[in-house]
């Protein structure tokens, strides 16, 4: 088969510099071997836009398996959307039996979580868990975890900036009992 050909670069790569690439077996292509969903994206250049998306993308991606980790730990049973299902990531029945449609929001240290623009206030069953990485390129560093239900979300949601958002990052707009919903994964109960 001879020497592996450098043929594209996984997510990872596009946000990393060049010289630093990834150790992720989809980087290199061994001809007649499967080379797995990153090898989609050919990246010759990458204009900074496109690896704030990448990275963006990334971290929503971390954010999701890393709250279904957590509530796996915890007993529950939970579907990922893949996708979005009516703009939920997981699907989720609680031991006592409860079903609900969890939101995940994950950023890099950004101040803010874009969130969905229609009124949730009277959806009982939806949920969201908020995260955000201080250090996200850290493997030992720990995201800061807020869950809340969706009408209290909603009333946490502002028009400012660009689209519906719950801001963390800014005083004036932050909302004062952010911090009461730290770490509060009963409401999942």
């Amino acid at each position: 088969m001879g020497e592996p050909v450098a043929l594209s670069l996984c997510i990872c790569c596009t946000i990393r510099p060049p010289a630093s690439r990834c150790a992720w077996w989809a980087c290199e292509f061994q001809p007649g071997a499967f080379r797995g969903p990153w090898s989609i994206f050919r990246v010759d250049v990458v204009s900074n836009k496109a690896r704030v998306k990448a990275k963006e993308a990334v971290v929503s991606r971390a954010a999701e398996f890393f709250v279904m980790s957590q509530l796996i730990r915890q007993g529950h049973e939970v579907v990922p959307t893949l996708g979005g299902f009516q703009g939920a990531e997981l699907l989720v029945k609680t031991p006592s039996g409860r079903r609900l449609e969890v939101v995940v929001r994950g950023v890099a240290d950004s101040g803010r979580w874009m969130v969905n623009a229609e009124d949730e206030a009277a959806m009982p069953d939806r949920v969201y868990v908020l995260l955000n990485y201080k250090r996200f390129d850290e493997a030992r560093s720990y995201p800061m975890v807020y869950v809340l239900t969706a009408d209290r979300a909603q009333a946490m949601k502002t028009d400012k900036g660009r689209g519906r958002a719950i801001v963390f990052g800014n005083k004036k707009l932050c909302p004062p009992d952010l911090d009461r919903h730290a770490e509060a994964w009963s409401v999942l109960q």
